[in-house]
């Protein structure tokens, strides 16, 4: 069997979403580039994935195997309701829509590039200033019934 999947840097107990990126406005849609995430003798861009429940397992493992090739390390899914029950702890509230959470400013642009390849709904935030970031890290919240392009 697999081992389990990286827990991400930040906790499943952050701020409730709407207030961790409190002020931060989406990003705009923007023509389709190059990959913006390959990224030249540096370590690769890190992807942690987290879903509410089994059902999204499926929408988010084929997203990571769209993204083989890419340059970018899929360390795995993360389902974050088991996740906070195994720890006692209350499950994180729920993103309203497919959110790609950057921790660096240099990783907006990828951020961006991998919001607009899952879906025109999905969107890219920054790290809120008052947690800590881990440069070059990207966190994928995918909330039940979001579904790619």
């Amino acid at each position: 069997p697999a081992a389990a999947p990286a827990s991400p840097p930040v906790s499943a107990e952050m701020t409730p979403p709407p207030a961790v990126t409190a002020g931060a406005a989406p990003a705009p849609a923007a023509e389709p580039v190059a990959n913006p995430c390959m990224r030249e003798g540096r370590r690769p861009v890190v992807l942690y994935t987290q879903i509410y429940s089994a059902d999204e397992q499926r929408t988010a493992r084929d997203f990571l195997k769209l993204l083989e090739g890419s340059g970018i390390s899929t360390p795995g899914i993360e389902n974050v309701v088991s996740a906070a029950a195994r720890r006692g702890s209350p499950p994180p509230l729920p993103w309203p829509r497919p959110t790609f959470i950057y921790h660096a400013r240099r990783d907006g642009e990828c951020a961006r590039w991998l919001a607009q390849k899952f879906s025109d709904r999905a969107v890219a935030l920054p790290l809120a200033a008052s947690l800590q970031a881990s440069p070059g890290v990207i966190e994928f919240w995918l909330p039940a019934q979001a579904k790619p392009n």
